[in-house]
């Protein structure tokens, strides 16, 4: 797998670690961490990813808007943007698509399917 840069953004510091874990296992070597949605457009603007997983929880731009405002940004057209969530509603599932998300994962998830799923991202980013 080629060196797959990644942006992982999720407020709480266990789900971090976890999927930071998750990631790695999937032979992501690249991989950026936030905590929260303040400085994700500045990030994204500054440096190019080759993927990106966002809880729809994240405090500052919060989920919905962060993918609307990477989806308008040019580069960022054709990125996948992964919604990894705990937050499973229909209506939120549909408007995460709407917005331009290229998958959604509920939390807690299968960590082989997990992996599966990163890996074929990353093959075809």
């Amino acid at each position: 797998m080629k060196n797959v840069k990644t942006l992982l953004i999720d407020s709480d510091e266990h789900s971090r670690y976890f999927l930071s874990y998750a990631l790695k296992k999937s032979g992501i070597e690249y991989l950026v961490v936030l905590e929260n949605g303040f400085n994700v457009l500045e990030k994204v603007k500054n440096q190019q990813f080759d993927l990106i997983l966002t809880e729809l929880m994240v405090s500052g731009i919060g989920g919905f808007e962060l993918i609307k405002k990477i989806r308008s940004l040019s580069s960022y057209k054709d990125v996948p943007i992964i919604v990894v969530t705990t937050l499973v509603i229909n209506n939120h599932i549909q408007k995460c698509f709407e917005l331009g998300a290229t998958d959604f994962i509920a939390k807690p998830f299968n960590l082989k399917d997990f992996i599966e799923k990163i890996k074929f991202y990353s093959n075809h980013s």
